[in-house]
Parts: structure tokens; C-alpha cells; sequence
């Protein structure tokens, strides 16, 4: 393959990866709440969890939905790292 052929390959593959990181981290914020509502349980529930700062709580939701997004879309980011590094 040419060098632009490598970059279209590349190209289509951090593409699909990205759209399986923007899905599962959309699915993630769904369920955001029930998400840090099962972390905070070792500490007693969401009741004792406190914010220092204004924007403290809107941070860590955002933290957690990205968090699980990546967890959740890693095996199809792997599998199309391993499919552009493989064929070389």
C-alpha cells in the first residue's frame, strides 16, 4: 500500500473507534446516576458524598459517563488498533 493508503486506512479506523467512544459514552450518561450511585456505595451512598466546588458534581458525572464509555468501547478500540498494526 501507498502512504495515503495508510492514512485512509488509519483514518477509517480512529473514525469507527471515535464512534463507538461517542456511543457507549452517550449510553454511559444515561445511566450516569445509577453509575455513581453504584460507586459511591462503599462510602454509604450518594447522601455522603460532598462537593467543594460549583461545577464539583457536574465534573464527576461527566468523569464517570467517559470512564464507562472507554471501559465499555475498549475491546472495539483494541480491535481496530490490532487491525491497522497486525497486517504490517
Amino acid at each position: 500500500m501507498s502512504l495515503w493508503d495508510h492514512v485512509g486506512e488509519l483514518r477509517k479506523r480512529l473514525l469507527r473507534s471515535l464512534v463507538a467512544m461517542i456511543v457507549t459514552t452517550a449510553v454511559c450518561a444515561a445511566f450516569g446516576e445509577d453509575l455513581i450511585a453504584i460507586l459511591a456505595q462503599p462510602i454509604g451512598g450518594v447522601d455522603k458524598l460532598v462537593s467543594i466546588e460549583v461545577t464539583e458534581n457536574i465534573g464527576v458525572f461527566m468523569r464517570v459517563s467517559l470512564l464507562g464509555g472507554f471501559i465499555l468501547a475498549f475491546p472495539i478500540i483494541l480491535w481496530q488498533l490490532l487491525g491497522f498494526v497486525i497486517p504490517g
